[in-house]
């Protein structure tokens, strides 16, 4: 079997941009807690202004 891609030219017909963003601080993560339950602990006010500096990156 052929793996999807094979024998295709490195960005051959892709185009446009990946953006990796990663969530704000929360209560959980400074106890070293995982939270995996929706909707997921609050955010920290450290969490609060990360989001804000990120949002104008976009």
């Amino acid at each position: 079997m052929t793996p999807p891609g094979a024998g295709m030219t490195p960005g051959a017909g892709m185009s446009g941009r990946l953006v990796l963003a990663r969530h704000g601080e929360t209560a959980s993560n400074v106890a070293q807690r995982l939270d995996s339950r929706p909707p997921g602990a609050p955010l920290t006010e450290r969490g609060h202004g990360s989001c804000s500096t990120a949002r104008w990156w976009w």
